[in-house]
């Protein structure tokens, strides 16, 4: 009896010791497995910063992006309303010098007529007596369109 009860305590020892080694591989694994969670979350935490940090800076350039734009819409709108104005200002323009040639033309075409006239009287002075009479109406004629030719240009030249 001793003896069954000596091979028991034995086998219960042994077993006892078999179970504290598991128990103690176990515990390894478990501390070896603690310490690579918490490397692990180390490392996803240090990941998380990153990204939260990388959001951050594309926040930062998605607003100066969105700035930006509004600012080049700003510049686009006046850009185009300065076009719009010299296009304006352009055809102001080109609508005086129109009407500056005209007056130019009619100027010139009254000056001629004017020359044309004075050309006119002058041979009739020199052709015609002073004895016939429809030559002298015609020179009074001609003096009178003369004169109103000439006060048409005095007022072109206001």
């Amino acid at each position: 009896m001793q003896r069954l009860a000596r091979e028991h305590v034995q086998k219960v020892l042994l077993e006892q010791e078999m179970l504290s080694l598991e128990l103690e591989s176990k515990k390894k694994k478990l501390d070896s497995w603690g310490r690579e969670l918490n490397e692990r979350e180390a490392l996803t935490e240090r990941e998380k910063q990153k990204l939260d940090e990388e959001k951050k800076q594309n926040d930062v350039r998605n607003s100066a992006l969105q700035m930006a734009s509004v600012e080049q819409r700003k510049a686009d709108v006046s850009v185009l309303r300065l076009v719009e104005e010299q296009k304006r200002e352009k055809e102001e323009a080109l609508k005086k010098i129109l009407e500056l040639e005209r007056d130019i033309d009619a100027k010139q075409k009254l000056e001629m007529e004017i020359a044309e006239l004075k050309g006119k009287l002058e041979v009739m002075k020199h052709l015609g007596g002073n004895d016939d009479a429809a030559v002298q109406n015609k020179i009074k004629e001609m003096n009178e369109e003369l004169k109103d030719k000439m006060e048409e240009m005095d007022v072109w030249s206001l």
